[in-house]
């Protein structure tokens, strides 16, 4: 909401300036601001006129900077979700009783694991991060985690998994039974 605040007042602000720059008095607009600055410079000789001018030009470029970074700061922020709820909704893996959703916070990887609280923590179930590929089984899976977290009783159903040092691109989160030569219950192709 915030955003989008920022966003109309951004736009507001370049209209007014628009209108500055183009030589409108604001008469009709009732717009105080834009009448001030216009008759500020129309009463100016030519160096003064186009030094506001310039002033303006360079404030007026500096928000039109501000909203194009905002909003693809939003941009950004909306193709995650969707990205991460595509992936949820295509992770479903037929064959296991578990599938995954996923959100980025604060440069971590949050995992929330849907399905039945089955698994035994003593045997070390976890959740990793591995290069898009097929897996066999959790050892096949276990060579190449690039970061794990195991799933405890405490941690369950919502798993964090640090995301220093993982390059940007599409990864596979895989949810494990076990730390020693177990089964994949679960997989989830995500962008990081």
């Amino acid at each position: 909401m915030k955003k989008i605040l920022t966003i109309t007042l951004a736009i507001a602000l370049l209209i007014v300036g628009l209108f500055v720059l183009t030589g409108c008095e604001g008469k009709k607009t009732g717009n105080t601001t834009a009448n001030n600055i216009s008759t500020k410079v129309n009463n100016n000789t030519t160096n003064t006129e186009s030094s506001i001018t310039s002033s303006i030009s360079s404030i007026f470029s500096s928000i039109a900077n501000s909203v194009v970074n905002t909003v693809t700061d939003v941009a950004n922020t909306i193709t995650t979700e969707v990205s991460n709820t595509i992936n949820s909704i295509s992770s479903k893996n037929e064959s296991a009783e578990y599938n995954m959703s996923a959100t980025k916070s604060n440069g971590k990887l949050i995992v929330r694991i849907n399905g039945d609280d089955g698994l035994d923590y003593e045997k070390s179930p976890w959740v990793g991060i591995v290069p898009v590929g097929e897996y066999k089984n959790e050892e096949e899976a276990d060579q190449y985690d690039e970061t794990y977290t195991y799933v405890t009783a405490e941690n369950y159903p919502n798993i964090e998994l640090d995301l220093n040092g993982i390059e940007k691109g599409e990864w596979l989160v895989v949810l494990c039974d076990t730390d020693d030569n177990g089964k994949i219950l679960a997989t989830m192709q995500v962008f990081i």
